[in-house]
């Protein structure tokens, strides 16, 4: 999969050590100041010492917007790793950036085995991986159907499994908005 996509790295992940790569430090620095700007004393979090800083860790939430996953990479403890839908991919600078943030494609509405064993590797090795258990951005807010990898994965690897639930997003860059409203 990673050789089919330009400026994703052969090698995944750019770090085995649970470290931050450099990339994802500076996306996670640009993230916090950008989200603070946004939302100002709105963005809260609540029971974040709660968050476990090893793995293995599924974290699984909801998803209402292209927001989202910044929240998790700029204010989540240590290093996580994220599926991101492989349409993201298609420019290489920005499959480049996504590598270094720990975030790999995985092709939406099949079983793609290698993003399967690529989140399989990642929780073998103790990591923690995000999961939007929706597969897709909510057009509202609320919960849609789970899709079933999740389940599969939390079968498979033995991991626990940490629920989050995110709100207000929606109203950010909710899908179908192109600019940020507050």
């Amino acid at each position: 999969m990673a050789d089919r996509l330009r400026g994703f790295p052969a090698r995944f992940p750019v770090r085995d050590d649970g470290k931050r790569p450099w990339r994802y430090r500076v996306v996670s620095m640009l993230s916090r100041t950008a989200l603070r700007a946004l939302f100002g004393r709105g963005l809260r979090f609540q029971n974040m010492d709660r968050f476990p800083h090893d793995g293995p860790l599924l974290v699984v939430t909801n998803h209402l917007s292209n927001v989202d996953p910044f929240l998790f990479g700029g204010f989540g403890p240590g290093a996580m790793f994220c599926m991101a839908k492989r349409e993201l991919y298609s420019h290489p600078p920005v499959a480049w950036a996504l590598a270094g943030c720990n975030t790999f494609p995985v092709d939406r509405g099949t079983a793609d085995r290698w993003a399967l064993r690529t989140a399989l590797d990642v929780l073998a090795k103790r990591g923690r991986l995000l999961i939007f258990i929706e597969g897709t951005r909510a057009l509202s807010p609320g919960m849609k159907r789970a899709e079933a990898g999740v389940g599969f994965l939390a079968r498979r690897s033995g991991a626990r499994v940490l629920p989050i639930a995110v709100w207000g997003t929606e109203l950010a860059l909710g899908r179908g908005r192109r600019l940020p409203c507050r």
